[in-house]
């Protein structure tokens, strides 16, 4: 699935590449003309039956990708938000090694488009 939205994100820069050379490029297209993009994904948590921790699943799952970095943290804490709350709802919070209760389930990553 990750190399589809990269794929994604190379034709559209192509295509704004293509459309707006002639014209100011906004930021967002700014970051795509310097061929980087901003993936939101998943954290992969894991449970070991004691604590959650960071599994080794390639870093998580992508949800979307961003050629504004600001748009992309903007949307992540939104998303971090929503799912913390859900998370206190919960009667068994989902706990780490240290104790500390997660709160975090989104992040962004930088990535290179080829």
């Amino acid at each position: 699935m990750g190399a589809y939205i990269i794929r994604e994100a190379y034709e559209r820069i192509q295509q704004v590449h293509s459309e707006r050379k002639n014209r100011m490029a906004t930021k967002a297209e700014k970051a795509l003309l310097t061929r980087k993009a901003w993936v939101l994904q998943e954290i992969g948590w894991e449970y070991n039956d004691e604590y959650y921790y960071r599994g080794n699943s390639e870093g998580g799952t992508p949800r979307k990708v961003y050629f504004a970095h600001d748009r992309a943290l903007v949307d992540c804490a939104k998303m971090n938000a929503v799912k913390l709350k859900e998370e206190k709802a919960s009667e068994y919070p989902m706990e780490q090694s240290n104790g500390e209760v997660v709160k975090e389930f989104f992040e962004v990553v930088e990535v290179e488009v080829c």
